[in-house]
């Protein structure tokens, strides 16, 4: 019967090279002997090497610079995956891409190029639309790339180049905050990404910390630990020393939406204790001359004025709005003194209210409420598993990017790439872990041994 099990959950070089043998596997010695035991076909190969091409693009999106040969490689990619996915469904062996979120994401971006013909400038909107047509794309790839073969281990290699990339990425900001003569005293000087700034350095980490911890609390390998748990403090110095607010913002739902996740009384009395540290450091601070300019609120202020330009503006226009794309904040409101020291919305679900309408609105709440939703019905009912903390941790990330949208639109350039990557990681563990409890469920029940 335990060999039937295998039979059905294994793919079939796995099969055959457990069936050669007279040796009964456990389900995980299983996994681990059919890692590279058979031949592949050529499709298999092809497979192999777009998940080869999947690692290398989350490495290439933690670098703005290298954006455009990010993208010129994620074509060449796709195109590979179309035609093998063309060559394997004529051989009805096809891989399926369907997800939770399908149905709202469709109408997101269906109802924005509806919104289209009403905007102030509809090529400059249509040209945006076809960017957020690439990010959806590199979702359902993501999706296709990691549903191309049973292995698990595969989502935690991504969690591994996440580890990585987060290493470079930190040890470049605090190395370059040094140089330029960054301190604690105030944030005249602020820790940033590679070729960009500190908004992109804090929305690279609100993405990656708390991958950075699922790694931390899963791995068994102690030198994995060791050095996972140094980036995590970098990381940690990254988002002090980038001194965004927002960023700290995002850091605080996640942790919040962490301890909610695990249902852990003493978690919660940590966080409660380390919000009220903060605080109270906020409020100190400036009283003994440290942090001034992030005391200010200024900033805050600034956003205030365009947000309001923006609701009235939004109240005449609740349909259709004026134009999807961040730019067309600007050209309606070009002489406008709010935009003096705001230039745009500075908020992504204003951005896209504003410019689609409501309905868009609405329809990407539902999205993030589907993913969310799918994410915590997984959790909560395989328990306390590996699985269940990356969940935990890529709900966190999902959070986290988009309280960080809150005060501005940063679902642009590689990080858009990254973030729909993550989430398309997210989607493949909710369905891999759903197939292989079903497939348990049926193994056991028809087997007495399972009680």
């Amino acid at each position: 019967m335990f060999e039937e099990f295998l039979r059905f959950i294994l793919p079939q070089r796995c099969w055959t090279a457990i069936n050669s043998t007279e040796t009964k596997y456990r389900h995980e010695e299983a996994l681990a002997l059919c890692k590279d035991t058979g031949p592949l076909d050529s499709a298999g190969r092809l497979w192999v090497g777009q998940w080869y091409g999947l690692l290398l693009l989350i490495l290439m999106s933690f670098f703005p610079r290298l954006f455009h040969m990010e993208e010129y490689l994620f074509f060449g990619f796709l195109l590979i995956a179309i035609v093998t996915t063309a060559v394997q469904w004529r051989r009805g062996n096809s891989i399926s891409v369907r997800t939770p979120i399908d149905l709202p994401l469709c109408m997101v971006i269906a109802w924005i190029l509806f919104s289209i013909p009403f905007a102030i400038d509809p090529a400059y909107s249509f040209s945006e639309w076809r960017k957020l047509i690439v990010q959806v794309l590199v979702f359902y790839w993501t999706v296709g790339v990691l549903r191309s073969s049973f292995d698990i281990a595969k989502l935690w290699n991504v969690l591994g180049v996440i580890v990585v990339a987060t290493l470079i990425l930190c040890s470049y900001a605090l190395i370059d905050f040094v140089l330029q003569g960054g301190s604690f005293h105030d944030r005249d000087v602020r820790a940033r990404a590679p070729y960009s700034d500190y908004n992109w350095l804090s929305t690279y980490l609100v993405l990656a910390t708390p991958l950075l911890i699922v790694c931390l609390v899963t791995t068994q390998t102690h030198w994995r630990r060791y050095l996972t748990l140094f980036v995590a403090s970098l990381a940690l110095f990254g988002h002090l020393f980038s001194y965004t607010r927002a960023g700290w913002a995002a850091v605080l739902a996640q942790g919040l939406f962490g301890v909610l996740a695990n249902k852990h009384r003493g978690l919660l009395l940590m966080l409660v204790v380390a919000v009220g540290c903060i605080v109270l450091a906020g409020l100190m601070l400036p009283m003994l001359g440290y942090q001034q300019q992030t005391a200010s609120l200024n900033t805050l202020q600034y956003r205030l004025a365009v947000w309001k330009l923006s609701i009235k503006e939004l109240a005449s226009h609740p349909i259709f709005g004026i134009g999807y794309g961040s730019g067309t904040f600007n050209m309606r409101f070009a002489d406008y003194p709010e935009l003096h020291d705001a230039k745009g919305v500075h908020n992504m679900f204003l951005m896209i209210a504003l410019g689609s309408g409501i309905p868009a609105l609405m329809f990407l709440l539902w999205t993030i409420g589907r993913a969310l939703k799918a994410i915590m019905v997984v959790v909560h009912t395989m328990g306390e598993s590996a699985v269940s903390v990356m969940l935990i941790g890529i709900g966190a990330s999902i959070i986290g990017f988009f309280v960080r949208n809150l005060f501005d639109y940063m679902m642009i350039g590689s990080l858009g790439f990254l973030f729909w990557i993550v989430l398309g990681v997210g989607m493949v563990a909710i369905s891999t872990s759903e197939r292989s409890a079903a497939k348990a469920t049926d193994f056991c029940s028809s087997d007495t041994s399972c009680a």
